[in-house]
């Protein structure tokens, strides 16, 4: 798959996750670890597709490091409907965090080692 492909592909998989959490008037949070290109134009589509839905997006882009991700993502927690968060950093961190609220992890090209394998973590539910 082309990369324009695949980000129209990502966006639109975040927008139905809002769609699906019923999260309508909402305010979620969006953040990465990281500098990234990517991550900066998957946003940039999401935001095209919400236009209008009464959600607001609070950014937290290219934090310094996991720490300053993990520091976000508690405060998200407190005040967001739900999240994204971008980047297989982001996803690291969900190896060993159960989520309080609704979230998407997108845009992993890398994914944890734990993950790959297939093993069970603690955001898993089921």
């Amino acid at each position: 798959m082309d990369l324009p492909r695949r980000v129209v592909s990502l966006c639109m998989a975040v927008a139905a996750f809002c769609a699906a959490t019923n999260l309508g008037a909402a305010d979620i949070g969006v953040a990465w670890e990281g500098k990234s290109g990517m991550a900066d134009k998957v946003m940039a589509g999401f935001d095209e597709a919400i236009k209008g839905q009464g959600i607001t997006v609070e950014y937290q882009k290219n934090l310094a490091n996991i720490e300053e991700l993990k520091k976000v993502i508690a405060r998200f927690e407190k005040e967001k409907a739900a999240m994204v968060i971008l980047r297989s950093t982001g996803a690291e961190v969900f190896l060993t965090h159960r989520p309080a609220i609704p979230t998407f992890l997108g845009a992993c090209n890398n994914p944890p080692r734990q993950a790959r394998r297939g093993k069970e973590h603690a955001g898993t539910r089921g």
